[in-house]
C-alpha cells in the first residue's frame, strides 16, 4: 500500500500541472477524444457497440484525460469514469470551473462495488499496471461486465522496468506469443491462462502497447470474489494509511513531494512535449546511473 499512496504526490502535482497551463491544456483536449466519437485501437468498437442496447461504458482508472471518446453514431454514450483519486480531480475541474464529466472514486481492485450496474465494456488504458493488485482488478473487471461484455486493456509495454519501479509503476505487462502476462521482480502471471474459463482473449501491438480484447463467456466462480473479504483488507488499508497521516514524518514527506512535484511540473510545462520528453529521458539516465 505504501508504494501506491507514496505515487500519489506525483499523479496530483501532473494533472495540476496540465490544467494550470494553457498551452498543456489546449494540447491535451487536441489529444482527447472528449465529445467526439469512441474509439480503440485494434478493436471495431463501433461493431461492438451497435449491437447493445443502451450501453454503459466504464473508463476505470481514468485519470482526467478523458481519452476513449462518450458519442456513438453522433448520440452520447452512457460512459461512467471512475479513479481512486476522484476526489483530487474533481478538486482541480471544479477550481478551474471546466465543463466536465464528474470522477466517481472507485479503486479498480473493489470495481464491482462502484459500477452502477453491468457494464458492456471497460476500458482500462495505462491504469491497470499502476493499482496494488492488477490480477483481482482484472477479476473484478470481468465480474463487473455482462455476459458477452468486453474488457479493453491497453498499456505501455513494461512500464515499471522503464520508470525503475518508482510511484504507481509497480507491475510490468508485457506480450509473449500471443500471451498477456503480468509481472514484477516477485511474480508473473499468464492472463491467458488465469481467464481461460471465464473468457476469450485476443491480443495485439499498438506501437509500444500492449492490447488485450477480454470478452466474458462466463460468470465467475464463486468465491473467486469475495466481498467480505474485500471489506476487510480495504478496511486494513485504510487504517494503515490513517496510521501513518498520524507520523509527522510521514506528513512532512508527503507535503514536500506534493510541493517538489508540483514545482518540477510547472517548470516542465513550459516546454513542448517533444522537449519534455528528452528531459524526461535524461532524468531517467541520471536516476538509473546512480541506482
Amino acid at each position: 500500500m505504501n508504494d501506491w499512496t507514496n505515487g500519489i504526490p506525483y499523479e496530483i502535482a501532473f494533472w495540476k500541472g496540465v490544467y494550470s497551463n494553457k498551452r498543456s491544456l489546449d494540447n491535451l483536449f487536441k489529444w482527447s477524444k472528449f465529445n467526439k466519437e469512441i474509439e480503440l485501437a485494434n478493436f471495431d468498437v463501433k461493431l461492438f457497440l451497435s449491437q447493445k442496447d443502451f450501453p454503459l461504458v466504464v473508463d476505470a482508472g481514468c485519470g482526467m484525460s478523458f481519452s476513449i471518446g462518450d458519442k456513438f453514431d453522433g448520440k452520447q454514450l452512457n460512459v461512467c469514469y471512475i479513479d481512486p483519486l476522484a476526489a483530487y480531480y474533481n478538486n482541480i475541474i471544479e477550481t478551474k470551473k471546466l465543463d466536465l464529466p464528474k470522477i466517481t472514486f472507485g479503486f479498480i481492485e473493489y470495481l464491482s462495488v462502484f459500477v452502477p450496474k453491468k457494464a458492456s465494456l471497460i476500458i482500462v488504458q495505462n491504469a491497470l499496471d499502476h493499482s496494488k493488485n492488477p490480477l483481482k482488478g482484472i477479476l473484478e473487471c470481468i465480474e463487473s461486465l455482462e455476459i458477452g461484455g468486453v474488457l479493453y486493456l491497453k498499456h505501455f509495454k513494461n512500464e515499471a522496468e522503464t520508470e525503475n519501479y518508482r510511484g504507481f509503476h509497480q507491475y510490468n505487462i508485457s506480450l509473449e506469443d500471443d500471451y498477456i502476462y503480468i509481472w514484477n521482480k516477485e511474480i508473473k502471471t499468464n492472463i491467458n491462462f488465469f481467464l481461460r474459463d471465464f473468457a476469450e482473449i485476443k491480443t495485439s501491438i499498438c506501437g509500444n502497447e500492449v492490447i488485450a480484447v477480454i470478452t466474458k463467456k462466463e460468470e465467475l466462480t464463486n468465491g473467486l470474489i469475495n466481498c467480505k473479504k474485500d471489506i476487510a483488507n480495504l478496511s486494513h488499508d485504510y487504517l494503515e494509511f490513517i496510521q501513518n497521516l498520524d507520523k509527522l514524518s510521514y506528513t512532512f514527506s508527503y507535503q514536500w513531494n506534493c510541493l517538489k512535484f508540483r514545482i518540477i511540473h510547472l517548470f516542465i510545462q513550459q516546454f513542448s512535449w517533444k522537449r519534455r520528453q528528452k528531459i524526461k529521458n535524461l532524468i531517467k539516465k541520471i536516476t538509473f546511473r546512480k541506482g
